[in-house]
């Protein structure tokens, strides 16, 4: 999931995709004034890959992103659009005015590309509401999904093994009410960094609620999952959270892990992962408990 958009990127995304949207809207509205008012054409005429909106497109790296098909329609309505726009523009810097067709096909392609950037920006939207705001990291729902897509892969056959893995921050309600909420936000910010640090690129981490967590960890046995956890608790136990009040906090967390089972309901195998957590806090905190079947 690390290699994936997390609500930060994409809140800053919808932000950036909000002021290109205007800037297209006054380039547009100048098109047509020249087109109607006659007026100076001479810096409306540009490649699809100068303006701005083109120089950010053809920027974009994040992976995860370029593979959406709303992303590549938007690509594509844009070098349309500018195609269009420009012979217009042409014809019109040579004493021709365009026909009607050629105008109804230059309101058609701003259309299309309006059509296919507000969807994507919709795309964007649904996408940002599927990650906490505050730890930048998969929310229930996300977390739940990615673990049914990976259930789905081991009913088919197409992995062999799944564990699942439920992690609780100890004693929080005492940092909340020792400290205070904002320092209780700085602790779940701190170690929701740990995990999405210290896992690797195919494996899920999300907030389940709370201060209580849920990854996924294919093709990986329990075994292996309790090792990965492990590590994890050893560096929020060795590290320092450093927040607004005076005061450097430390705390721990507890773990309970589990195998994904084919032959039983998802939610039977997510529960066995909780109560795995639960025996691990009745066991004295900071400790990591597997579940036998």
């Amino acid at each position: 999931m690390r290699n994936q958009n997390n609500y930060k990127e994409l809140d800053s995304l919808s932000e950036q995709l909000d002021g290109m949207l205007v800037k297209h809207v006054d380039w547009l509205s100048s098109l047509h004034k020249v087109i109607v008012c006659k007026t100076s054409s001479s810096s409306l005429k540009m490649h699809h890959e100068a303006c701005e909106f083109g120089r950010w497109y053809y920027s974009v790296e994040n992976t995860s992103l370029k593979g959406v098909t709303e992303f590549e329609k938007l690509g594509s309505t844009h070098i349309s659009l500018h195609s269009i726009a420009n012979q217009m523009l042409d014809s019109f810097e040579n004493n021709k005015t365009p026909s009607e067709d050629e105008y109804q096909e230059f309101i058609d392609s701003e259309k299309e590309f309006f059509i296919a950037l507000n969807n994507f920006i919709d795309n964007v939207l649904a996408t940002k509401n599927q990650f906490d705001y505050l730890t930048n990291i998969p929310n229930r729902s996300l977390a739940i999904l990615m673990l049914e897509k990976e259930y789905s892969k081991l009913c088919r056959g197409i992995i062999s093994e799944c564990s699942i893995a439920f992690a609780d921050i100890d004693h929080f309600k005492i940092i909340n009410d020792n400290y205070g909420h904002s320092t209780g936000d700085s602790v779940l910010e701190h170690i929701s960094k740990i995990f999405s640090s210290n896992i690797r690129p195919y494996d899920t981490v999300g907030r389940y609620g709370g201060e209580e967590f849920i990854f996924c960890f294919p093709q990986t046995s329990v075994e292996e999952a309790t090792e990965i956890v492990n590590r994890i608790r050893s560096k929020i136990e060795g590290s320092v959270i450093t927040t607004d009040s005076p005061n450097e906090i430390k705390a721990t967390c507890s773990f309970g892990v589990a195998n994904m089972e084919r032959d039983k309901p998802l939610c039977q195998s997510i529960d066995c992962a909780d109560k795995a957590l639960y025996e691990a806090k009745n066991n004295g905190r900071n400790k990591t408990e597997t579940w036998e079947n």
